[in-house]
């Protein structure tokens, strides 16, 4: 299940069903939030995990080099 940061109803839903919620980096102080305004209404927090850029440098440079970019 996906969320925007802007859609709140989504993001509290998943925040109150998921045992483990993925973030970007960006989105993640705003996800740790919303766990921590639900924290009375869940049993058990869901764990937060802050991964780094979906799209590797490799594969942006790689991609640049095939649009004769860089």
């Amino acid at each position: 299940m996906t969320a925007q940061l802007g859609d709140a109803h989504k993001l509290n839903a998943i925040v109150k069903s998921a045992q483990l919620i993925i973030s970007d980096q960006a989105s993640f102080s705003m996800v740790q939030a919303a766990v921590q305004a639900a924290r009375e209404d869940i049993i058990r927090p869901p764990k937060l995990m802050r991964c780094d850029s979906y799209i590797g440098s490799q594969s942006i440079d790689l991609l640049k080099r095939e649009l004769g970019l860089g």
